[in-house]
């Protein structure tokens, strides 16, 4: 048991996520099963459009298996962590790289990892539901599967402030941050899943551009995306806050801000996590700026074995998801 399923119904391919208890959160055979799905999808000439989803009506994907990845750690096996990520970051490029159109339907928790599933794709569906995030500074890591690629081409500059906090956005505010592109009631999904079930292409329509523009127009008839203009207003101001590339002068900047609650629960969020992680997460940024996506994993690949192999990834990662008792002693 993979904890994946790969099934045809019609025109849509299927990859399912099917780990409830751990809310999906992504092992090695996760991956290779992944991986296997999309390309006999890809392969498929009956399967028109791809589409990710998760059984769980808690959680899309919680992210990377990281309490397994600690213990590999805390054994020393940095070889065994390296194959995990060198898995998972392929898949993630051939997500990116994928020859149909790859919708994701994020109803529920999307993390870390679940944001490297669903990115690199040509559409993400979000509901009420949904809650996106990139928590890795909360347990010494640094925000991988691409993160150092799509983070810095974010609208209002989210991604800086995304990858520093590990703040979540929620619903429709994850279409204005730019991690998805559709909003739809969670009651509305299953009508969207059977209209594309239906959606045959003809010859003409199946390269991608075509066949993605043909997706486009079914997904905008069904999402509903507006404006929050109170949240405009917060991204307008985070951008102003986070526009340094030093985290005192960030700290700075949100310490000013003594009668701002969204200034001072940001500087909340910077106090009490890993320095260790702001400093090669700001580091890695400067350094993958102009790069393409596969540059951009092939540099995180060499971060995340080291970054493993330091005592905060041990030690978030039992604050945030062993212990739980979320007061990690950082170096």
């Amino acid at each position: 048991m993979t904890g994946i399923v790969v099934e045809r119904c019609e025109a849509v391919g299927y990859l399912t996520l099917a780990q409830p208890a751990s809310l999906n959160a992504l092992t090695m055979d996760m991956v290779d099963a992944l991986h296997d799905g999309l390309k006999q999808h890809e392969n498929d000439s009956s399967v028109h459009i791809v589409v990710l989803r998760s059984e769980s009506d808690r959680a899309f994907c919680a992210g990377g298996d990281m309490k397994k990845v600690r213990q590999l750690a805390i054994e020393g096996d940095l070889n065994t962590i390296e194959a995990f990520f060198t898995r998972e970051y392929a898949l993630n490029l051939a997500i990116a790289e994928c020859t149909k159109p790859y919708i994701s339907l994020i109803d529920g928790v999307a993390m870390g990892g679940g944001l490297g599933l669903s990115v690199h794709g040509s559409f993400r569906v979000v509901t009420e539901k949904a809650i996106m995030a990139m928590p890795e500074s909360r347990i010494g890591f640094f925000p991988d599967v691409g993160g150092s690629y799509f983070l810095q081409r974010l609208p209002y500059d989210c991604g800086i402030w995304l990858a520093l906090t590990a703040m979540a956005v929620r619903g429709q505010q994850c279409v204005m941050t730019g991690l998805a592109t559709h909003f739809i009631e969670r009651e509305q999904l299953s009508t969207l899943v059977g209209e594309l079930e239906s959606l045959h292409l003809d010859n003409h329509e199946t390269d991608l551009t075509s066949a993605t523009k043909r997706v486009s127009q079914l997904l905008n008839n069904h999402c509903k995306n507006s404006a929050d203009a109170e949240f405009e207003a917060q991204l307008q101001a985070r951008a102003t806050w986070f526009e340094s590339r030093n985290i005192d002068t960030i700290k700075t900047s949100l310490a000013a801000e003594t009668g701002n609650e969204d200034a001072q629960t940001l500087l909340a969020k910077l106090e009490s996590g890993s320095p260790h992680s702001y400093a090669i997460t700001l580091a890695l940024f400067e350094e993958t700026r102009k790069m393409d996506l596969r540059r951009c994993l092939e540099t995180e690949l060499k971060l995340a074995k080291e970054a493993c192999a330091h005592p905060d990834l041990v030690e978030g990662v039992r604050a945030v998801l062993v212990d739980k008792d979320h007061k990690a002693q950082w170096r």
